[in-house]
């Protein structure tokens, strides 16, 4: 099993206990957050949800107290299967390598680290 940490610095602060615009009764997600200042387009959102979205990917995001870091998203793939399990991990970190660079040239503020762990 794989374990990518894809850690978020940078841009405006992420506040995880605001609502979400889309619905109040519920906590605004750094997706979300995301998409509202600019470092992510509400198609690449929805193309990487329907990209990801069926694959055995158990996904967190949190914001760190007195920390730097903007938030971390931790994806963790629950395949059992070592060559499927290597295809999603290699799926998401092109995903990723290539928001990193995105990142890089846009002038949202916000930068990415990936880190990958085999467990």
């Amino acid at each position: 099993m794989y374990t990518i940490k894809v850690i978020w610095t940078g841009g405006p602060l992420w506040n995880q206990t605001a609502p979400s615009s889309f619905n109040p009764d519920k906590k605004k997600t750094a997706t979300e957050h995301l998409i509202e200042t600019g470092g992510q387009s509400i198609d690449e959102a929805i193309m990487s949800f329907d990209s990801f979205r069926s694959l055995p990917i158990a996904v967190t995001q949190y914001r760190p107290e007195n920390s730097d870091v903007n938030w971390i998203t931790t994806l963790i793939i629950e395949e059992s299967d070592i060559v499927k399990a290597e295809n999603i991990r290699d799926r998401l970190l092109d995903n990723y390598t290539r928001k990193q660079t995105q990142l890089k040239t846009c002038n949202s503020g916000y930068q990415i680290e990936i880190e990958v762990v085999n467990s």
